[in-house]
């Protein structure tokens, strides 16, 4: 298994990462990532200050990216609006 991996695995195990560390992970910047749980697209808990997003909610992103956010939204894409009409 490859060091990254290595290293994802170790993190997962302990149960929850901290927000910082899910940036990292999916390579993305801390703000990006703070945005995301404001926005509702990853679930986390805030412990002492720090965000803690949960494993099982990882490998639910990593497998579905932000479809959460989708499913939330009713699921559907709204139809195409014309300006003729």
């Amino acid at each position: 298994m490859p060091k990254a991996e290595n290293n994802i695995a170790a993190l997962l195990s302990r149960g929850f990462v901290s927000l910082n560390k899910f940036a990292q992970m999916i390579d993305v910047t801390y703000p990006t990532a703070h945005r995301m749980y404001n926005r509702g697209e990853i679930k986390g808990i805030r412990v002492g200050g720090v965000i803690r997003v949960y494993s099982d909610e990882i490998k639910r992103f990593l497998n579905e990216g932000n479809a959460s956010s989708v499913e939330s939204a009713g699921g559907e894409i709204p139809p195409a609006t014309s300006s003729d009409e």
